[in-house]
């Protein structure tokens, strides 16, 4: 025993392990809260601050990463050198405007689940998420409520306002819920995410499959169309090459996605197959919807002379405005273009696209 612990894990040279999953166990202790806190600072800077500091001159002070259109399975913008797309919040404030200009952030309202939303209405004419999101409600409220029988109106507007609080902790597991389904996660990734059994996992989706069944429907839909060979299928296809397990397939929008592996032997190549195409299905759209609204704001920004365009990361576009037209009536005016309820739209059944436009003087302060 050392200082009252009791190590369960050893080094092949007998000594007690401190890697990062046994210091996070026992970080409780004075000693190891202090190592896992040096851990995390260590990575900050040797991750984050040191590759951009690499990257940068003393004459020019500007981190130039390169923005890839096609470097990923669902096309969503990628960056490298470096990379910008996992970047720690930690460090946005670091990102300042240069003098005379402010910083301004572009940020989609969960993009994926509108996505998902129309789908379920159009596909199965189930509307829950769609009209919360008509009527301004967001769907992780609705589905706290629904899933898991959890009333919002029970609380008061200060246990609401707590991250800590009973509601929040309920909404956090419905929303990570949720993008677990949306990500293809299986119910040993959900545990993981959500710090539970993998049984207690399994329980929970398995309730979301009994409650909102036209998800399960919608990714079966999805792996099904997938797998035809009928290139003018209206929604989804996959045209087979010279292998059967090499095509592509089209989403609602039009985009050709290569993605092989559907027709694999191995039932873990294949599984991997279907649950990137299952998240593709839903990313390629999101994403070519956040590049049509930023081609929008970026060609308003340009026209006008109001600055530049500075980075695109996941739903976030990021400028650098001249300080003197940062006023409220241009914020509303970005909002509006980076916004739509068009782009998800069949006939009488649509989806609103919100965007969110603010500035500061740094990248965390507008966001």
């Amino acid at each position: 025993m050392y200082r009252g612990w009791r190590p369960e894990k050893y080094t092949e040279s007998g000594l007690p392990a401190t890697d990062a999953e046994t210091l996070q166990g026992i970080k409780n202790m004075p000693l190891a809260s202090l190592l896992v806190q040096y851990a995390d600072l260590q990575k900050l800077l040797s991750t984050y601050i040191n590759a951009f500091l690499d990257s940068t001159t003393d004459d020019d002070p500007y981190i130039r990463s390169s923005f890839n259109q096609m470097n990923t399975l669902t096309m969503r913008l990628s960056s490298s050198k470096p990379n910008m797309q996992n970047i720690d919040p930690r460090v946005k404030s670091a990102f300042t405007a240069p003098p005379g200009y402010v910083v301004a952030v572009a940020d989609l309202d969960a993009i994926e689940v509108c996505v998902l939303a129309y789908y379920l209405w159009v596909l199965f004419d189930d509307d829950r998420m769609a009209k919360s999101l008509i009527a301004g409600i967001s769907p992780h409220d609705t589905n706290t409520e629904q899933w898991f029988l959890i009333n919002k109106s029970d609380f008061t507007s200060e246990e609401l306002a707590n991250s800590e609080s009973e509601w929040n902790k309920w909404r956090l597991k419905a929303k990570t819920t949720l993008f677990g389904v949306i990500y293809g996660q299986t119910a040993f990734g959900l545990s993981d995410k959500l710090g539970v059994s993998l049984s207690e996992a399994e329980d929970i989706l398995a309730m979301v499959e009994d409650k909102m069944p036209s998800i399960k429907d919608y990714m079966s839909l999805v792996i099904r169309t997938a797998k035809l060979k009928d290139r003018n299928n209206k929604w989804m296809s996959l045209h087979t090459g010279e292998r059967a397990n090499k095509g592509w397939f089209y989403t609602l929008l039009g985009h050709r996605v290569y993605k092989p592996g559907l027709s694999e032997k191995s039932k873990y190549s294949r599984s991997r197959a279907e649950r990137q195409v299952k998240n593709a299905s839903i990313q390629t759209p999101a994403g070519a919807i956040n590049k049509v609204l930023h081609r929008q704001v970026f060609d308003y920004v340009k026209r006008n002379g109001l600055g530049r365009t500075c980075w695109a990361v996941h739903d976030e576009v990021g400028f650098y405005l001249r300080r003197y037209v940062a006023t409220e009536e241009v914020r509303k005016k970005m909002s509006w273009l980076f916004s739509s309820v068009d782009l998800l739209k069949c006939e009488e059944k649509y989806v609103p696209i919100k965007g969110e436009f603010n500035y500061g003087t740094n990248w965390k302060e507008a966001k």
